[in-house]
């Protein structure tokens, strides 16, 4: 396996990949998300050329299996996506991709790698615990009927 930056020219597969955590996500939180593939190459596009956000991918045999996506600013990154396609799962791919944030994020001198995840996804907690990551916040919500 492979961890490189993207390219322009690995949009199309990345976009499926995209498309396929949205549609994971709206089933994990019960709402829908828009998706607009558009909108996805512009802000695929954006992170390119932007010297504080990286889009590394996971890549065997030339297929996409995974991505994080990240920002660093000043003493602090952040982890904003973070995606292994359903038949990749269970291979280190998403532990290797964190990995990777964190070296980059550290040769930045960035003192915090941070992120947001779903309670209800059990299996990214478990893998963040295993990690090292602590829980620092909780954001609560109440419906409004």
């Amino acid at each position: 396996m492979k961890l490189t930056k993207a390219t322009k020219e690995e949009f199309e597969e990345y976009s499926t990949l995209k498309k396929n955590e949205v549609i994971e996500y709206e089933k994990l939180i019960g709402l829908k998300i828009p998706y607009s593939k558009k909108e996805c190459k512009q802000e695929f596009l954006k992170v390119l050329k932007s010297k504080k956000d990286y889009l590394i991918l996971a890549k065997e045999n030339k297929k996409i299996m995974g991505f994080i996506q990240m920002s660093i600013e000043k003493n602090k990154a952040e982890i904003d996506y973070l995606y292994v396609s359903k038949e990749n799962r269970k291979k280190g791919i998403a532990k290797e991709l964190i990995k990777k944030s964190t070296k980059l994020a550290k040769s930045k001198k960035a003192n915090n790698l941070f992120l947001k995840v779903n309670a209800k996804n059990k299996n990214a907690l478990a893998l963040y615990e295993r990690l090292n990551f602590k829980i620092t916040n909780y954001i609560m919500k109440k419906e409004i009927k």
